[in-house]
């Protein structure tokens, strides 16, 4: 690294303040000044040249990446004598050179201390993230467990809900069954009851209609045993006693047709 004041043109001498880095070659107005008036990289620079006197030639690219047969602009610079002049130019050439090693050449041992570092540097990252990976992986473990314990809580207390609904729904479901089979069971009845009701309306009105027919029946046998009876030359006595057992039959019907009809209601009050 170099710096010092040199006479630059640029149309007209003018007096600048040079800095020359391992990267660039730098001009400020003063030694004070901190205004960058031109900025040269070294990979840009394609020749020093001694020139008459104190001064020398810098020429350099516009552009890097161009070939070195391109168009290049020139830097005029004046030392205050030959000697200073011989130190630019070989500061120059020297920081160039320095910057090709330091790009494209290292020396085994720098090359082996930096692979050490680097060798270093990663086995220390990787212990560092292994450990990291490890905190990282405890703390999911710890995590997990948390929400394990949390939904088994949640999922007790929502056992216990979901129980307690079930047992209710089937209490309530029994209740309906119950209820629609006590419904079921009265309409049956009913039903029954019904036609029990008619039924035996039926049979009452059969037996009337019998019982009508049989003293209709009873009274026609007892005229014509009697008219008949007299004509046969039958005694009154006879006659009665034929009556009396035409009215014992039409008895005994009307009791059996009334133990059928007791016997109907009977039943009818058990239903």
């Amino acid at each position: 690294k170099m710096s010092g004041g040199l006479l630059c043109r640029s149309g007209s001498w003018a007096s600048e303040w040079f800095v020359l880095s391992p990267e660039y070659l730098v001009s400020f107005a003063s030694r004070t000044s901190a205004k960058v008036k031109i900025c040269v990289s070294l990979a840009a620079i394609t020749a020093v040249q001694a020139e008459e006197k104190a001064d020398f030639c810098i020429s350099y690219a516009l552009q890097l990446g161009k070939a070195a047969c391109d168009k290049v602009q020139k830097l005029f610079l004046r030392a205050n004598d030959d000697d200073e002049m011989q130190r630019w130019i070989s500061a120059i050439n020297e920081a160039q050179e320095q910057r090709r090693r330091d790009r494209y050449f290292l020396p085994l041992s720098v090359a082996e201390e930096i692979i050490a570092e680097q060798r270093q540097l990663t086995e220390e990252e990787a212990a560092e993230s292994k450990r990291q990976k490890a905190a990282a992986s405890t703390i999911r473990r710890e995590l997990a467990c948390a929400r394990i314990a949390a939904a088994l809580s949640s999922t007790s207390d929502c056992l216990s809900t979901g129980l307690l609904q079930l047992r209710n729904w089937v209490q309530y479901q029994k209740d309906q069954e119950e209820a629609e089979a006590a419904e079921a069971a009265e309409a049956a009845r009913a039903e029954y009851a019904a036609a029990e009701a008619e039924a035996a309306a039926a049979e009452t009105q059969r037996l009337e209609i019998l019982e009508r027919f049989a003293s209709i029946l009873c009274r026609a046998l007892q005229r014509s045993m009697i008219v008949g009876l007299s004509h046969l030359g039958v005694s009154n006595r006879c006659c009665y006693r034929s009556v009396l057992l035409c009215r014992a039959i039409q008895r005994g019907q009307s009791a059996r047709a009334a133990a059928r009809h007791e016997a109907l209601s009977k039943t009818m009050q058990m239903l």
